[in-house]
């Protein structure tokens, strides 16, 4: 009780502190180009790899800008970012520290010292921690949620009180105090890269944004990396090589809990190989050690075992040489549709039209189960309404649960043979 006590003082504090400074920069000045821009993006893999065109785009669109991102520490900011060279800076924190004084206090000061003529915010960053420090920055663009009802027979009140604790939750008041060039979230489903590419427009950068939607990020592949995949494949030369990425459910890489289990893919893989013969390449993080050991106590056939052996460009680099690649709605998933291998993955509470195939879509196939309450995954918030709440506490969890691999395996075995 006291620590949620605590909790509210601070957040009605920081409140407060945003509401005395807001009308100092509460409009949009732009008399030149920017030339200093500071993009606040949440960086786990397909997130990144979705907002790759974004700063592509910003890039060209401003050339003479020095482009300083600022994120959470994941491999994507560490190796992905700093090897495309559409930045120019990278400043990292740790996302567990963010709820800490210190490291707010040390985020405000550089944020200030910089002197930033532009900052570009994606939707999912923790706007919480940023929006006092961005206020001094003239041109702030970034995501806004409309927080309509989810249910038109609500009354005012419960309307209300639902959108204020929406607004909280989310810190969407935060964003729409902070930011005076706020681009609207579309009606219905939009695609993440369409979404994070209208965050340029905003700030004039609009003239190739069609050919930033029709081009495939350019994912880095280093000699170092090459030299990786083809060592580790030689071995296997001319047969068919599948990637697998099994994720780790219900880890806390999997908050959501959107990964199917490890048991499931077993017996999936276990007869795609007796149709389609090949060469089983999983991949994963450190983290998916344990789903690996469930993985090979069911699956019998041959396989390249890179999980927690492999950096990321590695990782891609090993991707680029698959036939196809399997998953959920997972990084790896996202980097293989960005650099033109055929997917095939599994869907649970998230929204496939939101963060699925987009380049090429009709090379992949995302197999769901349809029911009503999918998906309840919107923007990195949980959905509300009658019945089912949210993915943690539905109490079925049926998008994944009826997900059995006799259905993958019919959807894959019909999407295998499309593909010859």
């Amino acid at each position: 009780m006291i620590g949620k006590c605590l909790q509210a003082a601070s957040l009605a504090a920081s409140y407060a502190a945003l509401l005395l400074r807001w009308p100092l920069r509460s409009e949009a000045a732009a008399e030149a180009a920017p030339r200093r821009i500071l993009v606040l993006g949440y960086a786990a893999i397909g997130d990144l790899i979705f907002l790759l065109p974004t700063l592509r785009l910003l890039r060209k669109a401003f050339p003479q800008a020095c482009v300083t991102f600022l994120a959470d520490r994941y491999a994507g900011t560490k190796e992905l970012l700093p090897a495309s060279n559409l930045v120019d800076d990278i400043w990292l924190y740790e996302h567990a520290e963010l709820g800490r004084s210190r490291c707010r206090r040390e985020i405000f000061r550089r944020i200030r010292s910089a002197r930033f003529d532009a900052v570009v915010v994606s939707h999912g960053t923790p706007m919480r921690a940023f929006a006092q420090p961005i206020l001094n920055i003239p041109l702030r663009t970034g995501h806004c949620r409309p927080l309509s009802a989810p249910h038109a027979g609500w009354s005012r009140l419960r309307y209300a009180l639902w959108r204020l604790k929406r607004g909280v939750i989310s810190g969407e008041f935060e964003r729409r105090l902070a930011l005076n060039l706020k681009i609207w979230l579309a009606e219905g489903r939009e695609h993440a890269v369409r979404r994070n590419l209208r965050l340029i427009e905003a700030l004039g950068g609009s003239h190739d944004a069609q050919e930033a939607l029709a081009v495939r990020p350019a994912l880095p592949e280093l000699d170092s990396d090459h030299a990786f995949a083809e060592r580790t494949l030689a071995s296997h030369a001319g047969r068919r090589i599948v990637g697998l990425h099994l994720g780790a459910a219900g880890s806390a890489g999997d908050p959501y809990r959107k990964i199917w289990s490890a048991e499931q893919w077993a017996r999936v893989c276990e007869k795609m190989i007796r149709s389609h013969p090949c060469v089983l390449v999983i991949l994963g993080g450190p983290s998916e050690v344990e789903a690996l050991g469930r993985f090979r106590s069911i699956f019998t056939g041959p396989c390249v075992d890179l999980v927690g052996r492999a950096s990321l460009l590695q990782t891609l680099a090993t991707i680029r040489r698959c036939e196809f690649f399997l998953g959920c709605d997972t990084g790896p998933v996202k980097a293989a549709m960005a650099l033109g291998v055929p997917t095939f993955s599994v869907w649970g509470p998230s929204s496939r039209r939101d963060n699925g195939a987009f380049w090429d879509p009709q090379r992949h196939r995302e197999v769901q189960m349809e029911l009503p309450c999918q998906p309840c995954i919107q923007l990195a918030l949980s959905s509300e309404g009658a019945g089912v709440i949210n993915s943690r506490n539905c109490g079925h969890h049926d998008c994944l649960n009826r997900m059995t691999p006799e259905i993958v395996l019919e959807a894959l075995s019909e999407w295998l043979s499309s593909q010859k």
